[in-house]
């Protein structure tokens, strides 16, 4: 791959496979082309918040296409990337975004929205609060996107660029930022590729939050051309659902 960089790979598997179902939620799918569709958007927005590559962002959400495109348009744009876990309590979230300095925080705000009030009048270098639905202060990523030109998916960054910033538990102490560049993020995806007995192509569940370890089972099922299916939380009587109506072949779950 050119410049060994996860957002080329997401790139490129829109190319690859425009047809096919590249994610599903709820009632609602994208195809590949859709996918990247939604992802220009995401990079136009960005954008026009004067988001560049190195500047970092920082997400609260369920599982929901926005929050998987986020972290593609991220990739691709040469974005610092830290994602605040859903089970993360205030305090630990409040240090990550004053530590990861990052410029723009997004949060789903039928979930997480007074916690987003917190974070803008709380963490002193934060620009804007995006939301996905309305509240009282922020901006409603959703409606906007209806107005939104997509960009071109042009890939600005490079290998050496920091990707991720992953914070600890802090079970020890506060969270501590595990800083992971793209080269190591594009590494990732390989080693998976070749390591782990994906079927040759998946159609994968993910149950546990894409902010954790979900997430980075994304890219590798969408490279192989796969669908990445989005639930939010677990049940048995959930889970045997979506095997049964999606034909699910590969999941990720937590051991009781």
């Amino acid at each position: 791959y050119q410049n060994h960089v996860t957002g080329q790979m997401i790139v490129d598997a829109i190319g690859y496979f425009p047809e096919r179902t590249a994610i599903i939620w709820r009632d609602q799918s994208l195809t590949y082309t859709q996918m990247g569709e939604l992802i220009g958007k995401l990079i136009s927005l960005f954008k026009s918040y004067g988001l560049k590559r190195g500047d970092g962002i920082a997400q609260l959400s369920s599982n929901r296409p926005e929050t998987i495109c986020v972290i593609f348009a991220a990739n691709i744009m040469g974005l610092r990337y830290t994602p605040l876990h859903p089970l993360g309590s205030v305090a630990d979230h409040l240090f990550i975004l004053k530590d990861s300095q990052v410029s723009i925080v997004i949060v789903e705000s039928q979930l997480y929205g007074e916690r987003g009030e917190i974070f803008l009048n709380d963490v002193p270098q934060l620009k804007e609060l995006l939301t996905y639905g309305k509240q009282s202060i922020g901006t409603d990523i959703l409606s906007q996107l209806q107005f939104l030109t997509a960009a071109p998916l042009v890939v600005e960054a490079q290998a050496h660029d920091i990707g991720w910033i992953a914070y600890t538990g802090g079970t020890t102490g506060l969270p501590k930022g595990v800083v992971i560049s793209h080269r190591s993020l594009s590494t990732n995806i390989m080693m998976t590729l070749s390591g782990w007995e994906l079927p040759e192509r998946p159609i994968f569940l993910a149950v546990t939050p894409v902010s954790h370890a979900s997430g980075a089972i994304a890219p590798p099922v969408l490279v192989k051309g796969g669908t990445f299916v989005l639930a939010e939380g677990f049940t048995p009587e959930m889970f045997l659902n979506h095997v049964q109506k999606h034909k699910i072949n590969s999941s990720f779950l937590v051991p009781t």
